[in-house]
């Protein structure tokens, strides 16, 4: 299959974009200050935060379980970016390039609600969004 152009090189040199951004992204990898006793998650998965939350009780207690709702979240809007932008690279493979970049724009949505998106927007300047 010849590979097609896009506004900024070939689908294999998305691809390789894409291979090395997968899994820079994945939950919460930056500091936080959540809830009142000013938590830092990072690095922290829902998982860890729901058990420290039943190991733990009152004040501590709910502050894990507050935790580890903002996790869930965050590892569930990275889901939903990679996928967008899997489903980005399928587009590009076959030439739709700005169906294309429309889900590589969905991934730094996801991103920028919970910072300054910095792992997905690379693929959007590869892809010529």
């Amino acid at each position: 299959m010849e590979l097609l152009a896009t506004r900024n090189g070939s689908v294999e040199s998305l691809q390789r974009v894409f291979d090395h951004l997968c899994d820079q992204w994945t939950g919460c990898n930056w500091k936080t200050a959540v809830g009142p006793l000013r938590l830092n998650l990072k690095n922290v998965r829902a998982r860890q935060a729901r058990l420290i939350s039943e190991a733990t009780s009152g004040d501590e207690s709910a502050a894990w379980n507050l935790a580890m709702e903002f996790l869930a979240s965050i590892e569930n809007d990275a889901l939903a970016a990679r996928k967008s932008a899997e489903t980005a690279m399928a587009l590009m493979c076959l030439g739709k390039t700005d169906e294309a970049i429309a889900m590589v724009d969905r991934a730094v949505e996801l991103e920028a609600k919970y910072r300054d998106p910095v792992v997905w927007t690379l693929l959007r300047d590869a892809v010529g969004g």
